[in-house]
């Protein structure tokens, strides 16, 4: 699901219209029921082309006839073959695209379908009894359906048990409170000559239809032929548009003089008229039109204070409610300037936003923002969509909703010329059939200022989300951080992200707990970490400010650990980087990294690694040459083997912060765990502890051990002469014994004995173990007088 931030100020007042895009649910292509295969034809009149005269046999036929003969060369009405309807809370949104509803849940951000319903007809007229789950809806054969929002049928009332004389413009729901008594839900619909008719759902599912007296001015009067109705709940206001009562008048202009008119609804009660106000406008098609199109479209505001009509031109007339509903006053809405009133000509729906903005859908298929108070636009989006129909939540201001229909190849469908028949039913539904369309549903939700920076961050919008920061003084660590964690870590972005946060702490514990990908982008957040703790230079030796800056301290050294640790990685692999093998490295006490290569045989790396942490392996070293192989030759690692002191060593420069007080404070501190690994660096270490050499006693064994165990596990006594060879040479007289026992063990073993040959199985342990009477018998073993004096 895609998230998209947008954002708008005023041009003359100061109010930022601030909203989240959302999309939601999309569709499969659609491919329309027609002709339908399982309901009766004969109860509807939406198919002109195929059943119609096999139905003049039926009494419903003949019915047909007369309206269609009646309607001849009148006005067209302009229905629209795609439509959504919207709960007033918006737990749940019905689109219904030609017979077909698919029903989406709020629960899950309206993504997947929890329902869907086919019908007969194209779905005109929707309403929603929310607090029952049930959505009422109705075709252009003037059938009602009333589904489940699993999409079940409850119940279906077919155009000829309802006895209409005049088509259905419009379904409401006038009170969606628990009724009392048998009923569960009311629904109430109205048709274009004023008849008002109440159904009753009651609790077996059933339904009960009645009519509801109205004025009989509200058909001779004020208003004939009502072309779009809109029900206002929370002042039970009813608004009707059609044409103005008495005589078809025709305007100057050519337009029809048309009325809006104001009713107050009850649920026991008769309509009772409010205010009426005569407007020109085009709100049936006449024969004969060639412009555009667009369905008729009443609205009122969210506290009712305005009323928009939209005709089928696209033209938008806006009126103002004054004295408590009493009178209505159409809004100028630029007469004095022809490009401020033409900013109202080219719509093709609208919703309201606010009590005081209106959404409008442009024919080009944008979406913009109208402000009736300065009359002026007040945002345009910079997306386009493709034949967008919008509605609201009705008990939400603030959010709206999107569809727009693109063909199966992902095109946007123009609303001008030949297509535009393919979305609203102007007397032919091929071009409809023949597109399959994909929908897609998407929302507009207003956000408060801290809500749309935080979704323009979420959606890394990052750019917008600076400018946004800059424009309303907010902190923009925010957007430096969240770039940051979403970015790759490179070079780049340490030294252009990461170094544009302000929070220090934030920057320091990146640099110290992350390994860049690269070689380049780890040397560089510890430049960046080292650049930082560097103020804190005059901190190291004052006790006055020493205590306020430890922790800065403690992470500057964990840096200069970590930059010692990168380059000898680096060393022991040759320069090649690789960021598991540095992590790990990173992590793992010096010793075990020791005894690792030492395991592996890696003794050029080894001999590195005891050159730039000599203090810190130095009470370890005969532990990690105890790891060297037995089958390694000596002579490959004989500058590593330990003499009675230890060797010289020369390791970096110290660093400000490895001072005598800092190094004070460090040896107050465990030396196990994680802190001990992280900043005992090796001038720490050294100041520490110096070189903590294994004692002579230890050096000595170890030497002897090495030898017995070359011995078991190779039987090459060479390199055991050549080890304790070394060990002498290093200082060690006390090996002089051990070194002859091992001669004359070798020189027993490979000594020519004439044709007689004595075969010795002695090991070195065991040959030690002999006294020194046994060594000579076993000198002296199968010797022969002849060979006796060569022997000994």
């Amino acid at each position: 699901m895609a998230e998209t931030p947008s954002t708008s100020t005023s041009p003359s007042v100061d109010e930022e219209i601030l909203f989240e895009v959302r999309e939601h649910a999309s569709s499969r292509p659609f491919s329309p029921n027609y002709p339908p295969q399982q309901q009766h034809l004969d109860d509807h009149d939406h198919s002109p082309h195929k059943g119609f005269f096999s139905s003049l046999l039926s009494s419903q036929g003949f019915n047909q006839l007369k309206e269609r003969w009646n309607a001849y060369g009148q006005p067209q009405r302009v229905k629209r073959l795609v439509s959504i309807f919207v709960s007033p809370e918006g737990e749940h949104v019905a689109v219904a695209v030609g017979n077909q509803v698919t029903i989406l849940q709020k629960a899950d951000d309206y993504r997947e379908p929890c329902g869907s319903f086919t019908g007969v007809g194209t779905f005109l007229h929707g309403a929603w009894s929310e607090s029952h789950n049930i959505l009422g809806v109705v075709d252009d054969g003037d059938a009602l359906y009333f589904l489940k929002v699993n999409g079940d049928e409850i119940i279906r009332i077919e155009r000829r048990h309802l006895k209409l004389v005049s088509p259905i413009i419009g379904l409401f729901v006038c009170d969606d409170a628990e009724k009392e008594g048998a009923y569960l839900c009311n629904f109430r619909f109205l048709t274009s000559d004023g008849l008002l008719r109440s159904i009753d759902i009651s609790q077996d599912l059933s339904a009960s239809i009645s009519s509801i007296q109205t004025q009989t001015t509200i058909r001779r009067e004020l208003l004939r032929n009502i072309s779009c109705i809109d029900y206002n709940r929370r002042h039970s206001l009813l608004v009707l548009v059609g044409r103005a009562g008495g005589a078809l008048l025709q305007t100057s202009s050519g337009l029809d003089s048309c009325c809006l008119s104001l009713w107050r609804h009850s649920r026991n009660s008769d309509l009772e008229h409010v205010s009426s106000s005569q407007f020109e406008g085009l709100y049936m098609m006449p024969k004969g039109y060639t412009g555009s199109v667009t369905s008729a479209k009443v609205l009122m505001s969210p506290d009712a204070k305005f009323i928009a009509a939209l005709d089928i031109r696209g033209y938008l007339t806006i009126f103002k409610i004054k004295e408590d509903f009493r009178s209505l006053l159409i809004i100028d809405t630029g007469e004095k300037s022809k490009s401020e009133f033409t900013c109202l000509d080219d719509v093709v729906d609208f919703t309201w936003w606010s009590d005081h903005i209106l959404t409008l859908a442009r024919r080009g298929g944008a979406i913009s923002m109208f402000n009736i108070i300065d009359r002026k636009e007040s945002l345009e989006d910079d997306r386009v969509y493709s034949m967008p129909i919008l509605e609201r939540i009705e008990h939400s201001v603030g959010v709206i909703f999107i569809l727009h229909s693109t063909s199966p190849e992902g095109t946007h469908i123009s609303v001008d010329g030949s297509e535009l028949s393919s979305f609203y039913d102007i007397g032919s539904k091929e071009n409809f059939v023949k597109s399959k369309l994909r929908w897609s549903l998407i929302s507009f939700s207003k956000r408060s200022i801290p809500e749309m920076y935080d979704t323009l961050i979420n959606n890394r919008r990052y750019d917008s989300a600076l400018e946004f920061a800059n424009r309303h003084s907010l902190d923009k660590d925010k957007v430096w951080k969240s770039r940051w964690m979403h970015s790759e870590k490179s070079t780049n972005d340490v030294n252009v992200i990461l170094s544009s946060v302000k929070d220090e702490t934030f920057i320091l514990g990146e640099c110290v707990e992350r390994v860049g990908p690269t070689e380049d982008a780890t040397k560089a957040l510890l430049a960046l970490g080292l650049h930082l703790t560097d103020r804190c230079k005059l901190s190291a030796s004052n006790n006055d400010i020493f205590e306020q800056f430890q922790d800065l301290l403690l992470v500057r050294l964990q840096l200069i650990q970590f930059k010692d640790r990168l380059e000898t990685f680096l060393g022991i692999n040759m320069g090649r980087f690789s960021v598991q093998e540095y992590t790990k490295f990173l992590g793992m006490p010096i010793q075990e990294a020791a005894i690792k290569l030492a395991e592996n045989g890696k003794i050029g790396a080894l001999n590195l690694l005891f050159r730039r942490h000599p203090y810190s392996l130095a009470p370890y070293v005969l532990e990690v040459l105890s790891a060297i192989p037995e089958t390694v030759p000596v002579h490959t690692y004989n500058q590593l083997l330990p003499g009675r002191s230890p060797p010289n060593a020369s390791i970096r420069t110290q660093d400000w912060v490895e001072s005598e007080k800092v190094v004070n404070y460090i040896g107050c501190l465990p030396e196990d765990g994680d802190t001990g690994i992280l900043i005992r660096t090796e001038p720490i270490v050294k100041q520490l502890r110096g070189f903590a050499w294994p004692p002579i006693e230890s050096i000595l064994e170890w030497y002897k051990d090495r030898a017995r165990c070359i011995d078991i596990f190779t039987g090459q006594l060479e390199n055991c002469l050549y080890l304790v060879a070394e060990g002498l040479y290093k200082g060690l007289p006390e090996l002089q014994q051990f070194y002859e026992d091992i001669s004359y063990l070798q020189h027993l073993i490979y000594s020519e004995i004439g044709d007689s040959e004595a075969v010795f199985s002695f090991t070195l342990e065991e040959w030690e173990h002999l006294s020194d009477y046994e060594k000579f018998r076993a000198m002296l073993k199968d010797v022969k007088e002849e060979n006796v004096v060569e022997r000994l």
